[in-house]
This record gives structure tokens, C-alpha cells and sequence, in this order.
């Protein structure tokens, strides 16, 4: 059985059975072995192609072995090992050094039960005992609606979020070491000669050739470990891609474009070389240098077909010589469940809230039972 000596007291391994071992510090030859923690070492990474990674950034153990385990960075698994004297800590969180000093590993088989104190000798009466192991267990666009029941106008409309389409899940990619490159830094991420489809990773000095999947480039601005792709729109590296012909397939095996038709309403889909044309919300339309669907306003070369025929009136200008931000509301043809608000000369389609429908006389949205000749 393992005790524990008072407080104040060391084990003396001279004692003799049935003597009591704990005795004063100073007449105690007590050797206490103290150790540093090394210096993370460079380990070279094992490759693991065939392990399905649950987390895109994550450490794993490997069954009950302390000494390696997993890790999955942008969904693609490297198997490592830890140093000598050092074990994997699984309650490490991604990105720090998953590798500690055994001492404050709970690795492997755990104890089920607390060590039992030694009781203190009579005299001197001891220090209160403390115990120092207390063992624990351890897809649509936001579109505003209406909610006023009187008629009059709003100074500006909402800000809406464009809608962002879903990008493609990250594949299988196995870095490459590159041995002769120089990490400036212990953790950052570098530019290969321009080439905005592959980029460096450098951590903790060794540096690790990546590429991006298809339709993704290498962003600059990435802080690391944040995923340092992103679409050719955000990145801003190199050109992008024209508007496509849906007959002359993907430009690229993944991403979103737009589409030769004047309407803009729909886009091209591609994933892994796959296309499928793909349709904005009525109101709003695909945005190439957002890679997403947005209002009107913000694509004023496109003419939807949900506008076709209604044009918003010319916006005046205010005593400074600005466009004014006064709301004008119109009914949308038969359909009194939506609405077409008018800003600055461009045109928004718009949602009453449920029970309610657009009332063209009092230009707001009202109890439906009031609202005739509805669709």
C-alpha cells in the first residue's frame, strides 16, 4: 500500500519495520529527483491516408499507446511520436505541443483507488493531514420583413447577408516535407513563387509543402492555424475565372460561377468536376466577385426576370446633393404576401410576416383578412 508522511515530514529510509518511517527534514537523507522538460525534438510525421479524420483540426490517441498518437490538420491524418520521457497528453487542445512530462499524463491504466495515509505518530501532534491526490473524473438568404401594421417609411433598408454557398469539404491531402526551406518564423504560413494554388506551412520550423483543393487558392492574409484557402474572390491571387457557358462544363473542378445569361439568377455549382446550375432566391442574384447571391444593388448589371417589367422610380437628391434613402413599397402584382421595396433607385423583394399581406393602399403589411384580390 502507498502513505503519505505528514506534512512537515519526510520518509526516512533508514527506518526499520515496524518503526515510524516519518521523521524531521533534517535528520532525513532524502534524495528528490528533479527533471526539465526536453525541447520539443523534430519528429517526421507518418502519413496516414486511410484514417477518416471526425474533426478538420484535432490531436487523437492511438488506442491505449502513450508514446504516439494522431493528428488531423485541414482533415488529413500524420501519425507521431512523442520523445523520450515525454507521452501524449490527450487533454491537449489543437494547436499546442500535445507531448508533456509523464507526471502530468493520465495515460493508460488508472489507479481506482486513493492512497491510504499513515496515521501520525502521537508526539509531536502533527499538521492537519491533507490529501494531495484528489483523483476526478475526468442554405437561404436572410430576407427582412415587415412587421409595421401603418403606413410610412423607414430610413434605410437592412444590411442583408449575402448568401454563402456551402464550400466543398477539404480532400485527402498528404503534405510534403521540404527540407531545404528556412522557416523565418516557428508557426506561420509562406507564398510559393506566386503560385496561388500551393503555399508553405512551417511548424515549429519544419516546413510542410501544401496545395489547395481545386477552386481554392492561398490566402495571404491567413493567420496561422487558421485554414489558410479560401475562394479566388477572398484570396485575390491571380485572375478570376470568366463568366461559363453551363455547356462548356466546370472552369474548375470546385467552385461557384456565374452563368452567361444576362438573368443572374443562377449559377453554376461544381464539385470535383461535377457542374449543377443552381438558383438564388427570387430577389436576389449571384454575385461573381462574392462568389454568392446578393441583392440587386450590389450586381447592377444584372436584370432578373423577378423584376422584369417594374422599374423603381428615380431617386431624388436631398438638400446634399445625395441620393435620398426615402423607402418607397409597391404591391408585386397579384401576390400579397411579398412586396417590392425601392431604395436609391434599386429594387428589393420583400416578406410580409406570417397572417400578414402588403396592403397597396396603406403601403404596409396588415392583418390578411383586410387585403383583397390575393393570389
Amino acid at each position: 500500500m502507498e502513505f503519505i508522511c505528514p506534512d512537515g515530514l519526510y520518509f526516512n529510509p533508514e527506518a526499520k519495520w515496524q518503526e515510524y518511517p516519518c521523521a524531521d527534514p533534517a535528520t532525513v537523507v532524502c534524495k528528490i529527483e528533479t527533471t526539465t522538460t526536453p525541447s520539443p525534438p523534430i519528429d517526421v510525421p507518418q502519413p496516414l491516408p486511410h484514417y477518416k479524420c471526425p474533426d478538420e483540426n484535432n490531436y487523437y490517441a492511438i488506442e491505449d499507446l502513450c508514446k504516439s498518437f494522431i493528428e488531423c490538420k485541414q482533415f488529413s491524418a500524420m501519425k507521431f511520436s512523442c520523445p523520450d520521457n515525454l507521452l501524449f497528453d490527450p487533454e491537449v487542445k489543437w494547436p499546442k505541443y500535445p507531448c508533456n512530462d509523464a507526471s502530468e499524463v493520465r495515460c493508460g491504466p488508472q489507479p481506482t483507488q486513493r492512497p491510504t495515509l499513515l496515521p501520525p505518530r502521537p508526539t509531536p501532534p502533527p499538521k492537519p493531514i491533507i490529501d494531495p491526490f484528489p483523483y476526478t473524473t475526468a442554405s437561404t438568404p436572410y430576407v427582412p420583413h415587415s412587421t409595421s401594421n401603418t403606413a410610412g417609411t423607414t430610413p434605410f433598408l437592412p444590411t442583408p447577408k449575402p448568401v454563402k454557398p456551402t464550400p466543398p469539404l477539404v480532400p485527402e491531402v498528404v503534405p510534403v516535407i521540404v527540407p531545404n526551406y528556412i522557416c523565418a518564423e516557428e508557426n506561420r504560413y509562406y507564398t510559393i513563387n506566386r503560385d496561388c494554388g500551393s503555399y508553405i506551412e512551417c511548424k515549429k520550423y519544419v516546413a510542410y509543402g501544401w496545395k489547395c483543393p481545386d477552386g481554392l487558392h492561398f490566402n495571404i492574409d491567413a493567420r496561422y492555424p487558421d485554414y489558410p484557402c479560401a475562394s479566388p474572390s477572398v484570396a485575390k491571387c491571380g485572375k478570376l475565372p470568366e463568366k461559363v457557358d453551363p455547356a462548356h462544363g466546370c472552369p474548375l473542378s470546385d467552385g461557384y460561377f456565374g452563368l452567361q445569361d444576362g438573368d443572374c439568377s443562377r449559377y453554376l455549382m461544381c464539385k470535383k468536376g461535377q457542374s449543377q446550375i443552381m438558383h438564388c432566391p427570387d430577389g436576389l442574384v449571384f454575385n461573381d466577385k462574392l462568389s454568392s447571391c446578393d441583392w440587386l444593388e450590389n450586381v447592377p448589371s444584372c436584370n432578373p426576370t423577378v423584376f422584369q417589367g417594374f422599374s423603381c422610380p428615380v431617386p431624388e437628391l436631398n438638400e446634399h446633393g445625395q441620393l435620398d434613402d426615402t423607402i418607397t413599397k409597391y404591391r408585386y402584382g397579384t401576390r400579397c404576401k411579398e412586396y417590392i421595396a425601392c431604395q436609391r433607385g434599386y429594387p428589393r423583394l420583400l416578406s410580409c410576416d406570417a397572417g400578414l399581406s402588403f396592403d397597396n393602399e396603406s403601403k404596409a403589411c396588415t392583418d390578411s383578412r383586410h387585403v383583397t384580390n390575393c393570389e
